[in-house]
């Protein structure tokens, strides 16, 4: 099954890119998956990422062990995109290129996007969360460093303005946030045993069942439901974050998709 359509990711391609963001989750709400990373293939030239079954390391059966796969890890974070670009379309919802093969831009404005990103990221937002009373608590500047393709890139994230204090989420932010809501879900789903063991296998189902392998597909965190007008708070005293444990290996990661773009197919993530 392909990605939830419609889904605007958040990303900076090239060095010194920077844009302001509101952050839409905090302290212990971002939610993240352990996946497996496979071969490169057609259609997959860093590989294709899926989400594993063990996704503590505590051995519950999971095929990607048996298959001797390398591990990695993801954060999804939504946020609101201050002055993001907006690509005219055409009937069908597809980007409209202009005679030279450029998406032609019809505009900006505030957009709901989704951030995905790796452990380094991860542990860049927590320590952001702790810094500055949470996340949410204002806008902030994310500015890219690292060339396009690097997998040295680094973030920087600084209060926007830098003398900035925590500031309410406006009436239009609160609309803009329930109205483009993303489902965070999908992206998060762990799949049974069978799926991934038959996926894994080019369509050959196991013998039998697994162990403890039977149970709903589950998620880390439930994506919190944007609060009714009024209901943001100012700033929050954070909660302790106990993130995850580091993935055994987290190989590098590719350019993360451009806004608009749907990126890779997961077989595993619901629609």
């Amino acid at each position: 099954q392909e990605r939830p359509k419609g889904v605007t990711y958040f990303s900076l391609k090239n060095d010194q890119d920077e844009a302001v963001v509101r952050f839409l989750q905090q302290h212990d709400d971002i939610n993240w998956v352990r996946q497996w990373r496979t071969e490169p293939k057609p259609g997959h030239m860093y590989g294709e990422k899926l989400n594993c079954i063990d996704q503590f390391e505590d051995g519950t059966p999971d095929p990607g062990f048996e298959l001797g796969m390398k591990s990695s890890w993801s954060g999804f974070i939504p946020l609101i995109w201050r002055n993001a670009v907006q690509y005219q379309k055409d009937a069908q919802g597809r980007r409209v290129k202009d005679g030279n093969g450029n998406f032609v831009i019809a505009g900006y404005a505030d957009t709901v996007a989704l951030w995905e990103h790796p452990w380094s990221i991860y542990d860049l937002l927590k320590s952001v969360d702790d810094d500055y009373r949470g996340l949410m608590s204002r806008d902030f500047k994310i500015k890219r460093i690292g060339a396009k393709g690097s997998n040295k890139t680094t973030y920087r994230i600084v209060p926007h303005p830098i003398d900035g204090q925590p500031t309410q989420f406006s009436p239009e932010d609160q609309q803009l946030a329930a109205a483009q809501a993303i489902d965070i879900a999908p992206f998060v789903r762990i799949p049974t045993y069978e799926e991934l063991y038959t996926y894994l296998n080019g369509g050959q189902a196991p013998a039998q069942t697994a162990p403890m392998a039977q149970s709903v597909p589950v998620q880390h965190q439930a994506a919190p439901t944007a609060p009714a007008p009024g209901e943001w708070p100012v700033q929050q005293q954070p909660a302790p974050m106990v993130p995850p444990a580091p993935p055994t290996e987290i190989p590098a990661a590719p350019v993360p998709p451009a806004a608009g773009e749907t990126g890779d197919v997961n077989p595993f993530l619901s629609s």
